[in-house]
C-alpha cells in the first residue's frame, strides 16, 4: 500500500492462529539448537494463515521474518 508524505501503510494483518511452546532440553540438544532459540508447533488452526502456509503440529520454527531465532515473542510481534 502506498501512503502520503513518502510512509508506506500496512494493510492488517491476519493472525498466524497457532500455539507454540519451548524445545524441551532433550529437543534443544537432538537439534544442536542454544536453549530458548526455537520453538515448536503444538496446534494450528483451521483455516488461519498458518494452515494456508503449510505449517503443521510438531514443526519446529527456528527463525522468525528473516531472524535466524525464534521465540513467542517474536511470532507475536513478527507481520
Amino acid at each position: 500500500m502506498h501512503g502520503s508524505g513518502g510512509r508506506g501503510l500496512r494493510a492488517p494483518v491476519e493472525p498466524l492462529a497457532l500455539t507454540v511452546r519451548g524445545l524441551s532440553i532433550p529437543e534443544t540438544n537432538l537439534l544442536n539448537r542454544p536453549r530458548g532459540d526455537a520453538v515448536v508447533i503444538v496446534d494450528v488452526a483451521p483455516g488461519s494463515a498458518a494452515d494456508a502456509a503449510g505449517l503443521r503440529r510438531g514443526d519446529v520454527l527456528v527463525g522468525v521474518d528473516g531472524e535466524p531465532r525464534a521465540t513467542p515473542l517474536r511470532l507475536l510481534t513478527a507481520a
